[in-house]
């Protein structure tokens, strides 16, 4: 006769299925943040530096893990609305170890969303410093060429009488 074990107080492993997916799906999502986090750090030398074609490339990079950051997003949705809905497992620490990556998540994700608003801020005041400059420099050259012109066509004025 076999013995049955003794599953009173646990989960179905089922249950526990889907929240070790969702965890793993939260890690990878921070791992890219953690990826974005780094990248930033160069985009904002590249500002600073004012090397847009630097800036090009670090932007590509960042819009790949942006394109994984979202499929992986996606991917989690429905477990993210199961897990909303309160999950019906009694493992402590698997719960304590979800919860800790959601905060964790949720820190890394608005750290990044500030960080890209004060270079945003950055970029718009650059931009903005250059048009005054090149502003500056059409109307130089308006006015050197205002003073370089020679007389137009013929004289203006004639003496008639002579």
């Amino acid at each position: 006769m076999t013995a049955i074990p003794n599953t009173m107080g646990q989960a179905p492993a089922g249950d526990h299925a889907w929240i070790a997916r969702f965890e793993r799906l939260l890690n990878q999502q921070i791992e890219l943040c953690n990826e974005l986090t780094t990248l930033s750090e160069s985009q904002r030398e590249c500002i600073g530096q004012n090397d847009p074609d630097a800036l090009l490339g670090v932007l590509g990079q960042r819009q790949g893990l942006i394109d994984r950051l979202r499929s992986t997003a996606e991917e989690a949705r429905p477990l993210r609305e199961k897990w909303s809905a309160g999950p019906e497992v009694q493992d402590a620490p698997l719960i304590s170890r979800v919860r800790g990556a959601i905060v964790e998540l949720t820190g890394l994700m608005r750290s990044i969303a500030e960080r890209d608003a004060e270079d945003r801020r950055r970029m718009e005041r650059s931009r903005d410093d250059l048009a005054g400059r090149l502003a500056g420099v059409a109307k130089s050259r308006g006015a050197i060429n205002a003073y370089d012109r020679g007389p137009r066509g013929g004289p203006r004025f004639q003496d008639r009488e002579g």
